[in-house]
């Protein structure tokens, strides 16, 4: 909700030099405009005398309920036109993981040309996708899927600093690990090119990992436990187990036969009990 000083400057700004009714909607949004950049310039001053990072991201969760209804009312009119309110409160949703409203007013702003504000050394094509992504990587990329494919649309071809390029490429790719293997591979193939550093070897790994192979005599003599004892071997369940696999294909790799009309897997005693050591230690650590 806006503050009574900010309603108090609508007021004030609306009565001065009265219209025709023609122009009195144009002047009351206008007004409305100018009250809320009085409200952010408020905002911003409070937030940069905050020390503690937790805390201004609390702050920020706090005031941007004040915005939404002026922010939803800038959607819905779709008049365009430079709106710093728009971008900055853009950049703040996707500062405390509010992914989905960053999107939308990220869309918005980029639909209208808006420029970043000042003082900001990056293009708000740069500012925004790299908020976003890291707010994506910071939690399940997964969950974030439908806004990671909007947003990657949104900025396609557009110039930006190769490090910020791979964060989306990264966070993108490891939303779609689970639902489209091949392309989240090419997705972190792209962001390991584009940044050394990245971090997505491991994942990388994980997609490009040992594929099954077929049975044959010579294999069958390695590959010795069936997937129901291995799963016993692990302590867990046959699907849990199956997925543990999938998950770390390098490290448990199986062989794969038709049983009927169903695919049955094997694996090697020594490579489980690798993996379940690996597993131990790593906890204990």
């Amino acid at each position: 909700m806006i503050s009574p000083a900010a309603q108090h400057r609508v007021k004030v700004e609306s009565g001065r030099n009265p219209a025709p009714d023609s122009q009195s909607a144009d002047r009351t949004a206008n007004g409305q405009y100018r009250a809320f950049l009085y409200k952010l310039k408020s905002d911003r001053k409070r937030l940069s005398s905050i020390r503690s990072q937790t805390r201004r991201v609390e702050v920020k969760r706090e005031i941007l309920t004040e915005y939404s209804d002026y922010l939803d009312g800038v959607l819905s009119a779709d008049c365009g036109g430079q709106d710093s309110v728009v971008v900055w409160c853009a950049l703040w949703a996707a500062d405390v993981g509010n992914i989905s409203r960053a999107v939308q007013l990220a869309g918005y702003a980029l639909k209208h040309d808006m420029q970043q504000p000042d003082g900001f050394s990056r293009s708000l094509v740069e500012s925004i996708t790299e908020e976003i992504s890291k707010a994506a990587l910071a939690g399940n990329p997964a969950d974030h899927l439908p806004d990671l494919q909007t947003l990657w649309a949104l900025v396609a071809g557009q110039d930006m600093t190769d490090s910020i390029a791979a964060k989306l490429c990264k966070a993108y790719g490891m939303a779609l690990a689970e639902t489209d293997r091949n392309r989240a591979a090419e997705l972190l193939e792209q962001a390991q090119a584009l940044q050394s550093n990245i971090g997505v070897k491991g994942h990388l790994k994980k997609l490009q990992g040992v594929k099954p192979v077929t049975i044959t005599t010579d294999t069958a003599k390695r590959y010795d436990l069936p997937t129901s004892r291995a799963a016993k071997l692990a302590g867990v369940s046959v699907p849990t187990f199956l997925k543990l696999a999938s998950l770390n294909p390098a490290e448990l790799p199986y062989v794969c036969f038709e049983s009927g009309k169903h695919k049955a897997f094997r694996f090697c005693h020594r490579d489980v009990e690798t993996f379940l050591q690996k597993r131990t230690h790593g906890a204990a650590a």
